[in-house]
């Protein structure tokens, strides 16, 4: 989440920024709820100040009583202003993306640069099958079972594709700890509270993620949510370099709205188990340690 002091002192930039995401974002709006919000807060304290004050002149009057009560009723009624008005500037500023990389090209999913080709596309001399359809020729999935234990896009893995799973992931961790990264395997669930900071959101229409009823947690949809709450309210010290974690964890997604070839097979299914790799940076480091990263991506692939 963006400094509100930087988007007060760079409102233009990050309104480009938001036509150059194609997001909508509406920036006076939350700069004039800023404004209030910081007024409100300065009238609390001296409203606060001037009550500790009065309360502290020893035995109070009659007039000085009821002086008391009414500005005891007035801060009630600010105070219950500032939720308002924080809820609402809360909600806006969680709108506002981060900065897009001056590199990134614009636009839709087709405006990509081709920055690097590893090999050539292989020709075959007949039809080649699909993923689902070797999988089920070799007997490696189970969707059908799936669907009549879970639900539809859930799926049994068998067999070689066990093996083929699991040794993947040892392969991925392999890789990993020759960069120095610190193995996790992290818990399934986060806290509603933990998910929102890590920018998704958790409850809602909209949310991708699987709620647990009565409770205050949800199924993750990635290690990046539990990754962060490794840290979370910590004063992390980099002094002696970056931290760097490789975190496998299951991953739940609604996937709600997802249709046709892209999301055949395994492509868009609702439970899976993967590799994740994190780096806590100084903001000097983002850009080396990102290239680092591409680095073991490379690798990975290139194996």
């Amino acid at each position: 989440m963006l400094d509100i002091d930087y988007i007060r002192n760079n409102k233009q930039k990050i309104e480009k920024n938001l036509r150059d995401r194609g997001v909508e974002g509406n920036i006076d709006k939350l700069i004039e709820l800023d404004k209030t919000r910081r007024n409100i807060i300065q009238d609390l304290q001296e409203m606060r100040e001037e009550q500790n004050r009065k309360s502290d002149q020893g035995k109070p009057s009659e007039e000085e009583i009821e002086e008391l009560r009414q500005l005891k009723q007035d801060i009630d009624e600010l105070d219950n202003s500032l939720n308002s008005v924080k809820k609402e500037y809360k909600q806006l500023l969680k709108q506002v993306p981060n900065k897009i990389h001056p590199e990134t090209p614009r636009g839709e999913e087709d405006n990509f640069n081709i920055l690097k080709k590893s090999g050539k596309p292989r020709e075959f001399e007949f039809e080649p099958k699909n993923h689902l359809e070797l999988m089920k020729d070799l007997d490696l999935i189970d969707f059908e079972r799936g669907a009549k234990t879970v639900g539809s896009d859930f799926y049994y893995e068998k067999n070689d594709l066990v093996e083929l799973n699991q040794a993947l992931i040892d392969y991925g961790i392999d890789i990993a700890k020759e960069y120095n990264f610190e193995l996790l395997t992290t818990p399934d669930l986060a806290k509603d509270s933990l998910i929102e900071s890590a920018g998704f959101n958790p409850r809602g229409e909209e949310s991708q993620i699987y709620n647990i009823e009565d409770t205050n947690f949800s199924l993750i949809g990635t290690s990046e949510i539990t990754v962060l709450g490794y840290h979370s309210n910590e004063i992390m010290d980099l002094s002696e370099g970056p931290k760097k974690y490789a975190a496998i964890s299951h991953c739940f997604r609604r996937e709600a709205g997802s249709y046709g070839k892209s999301s055949r097979g395994l492509y868009r299914v609702h439970q899976f188990k993967k590799l994740e790799l994190f780096i806590f940076c100084k903001p000097s480091q983002s850009e080396e340690l990102h290239k680092e990263l591409l680095e073991i991506e490379e690798e990975i692939y290139g194996g």
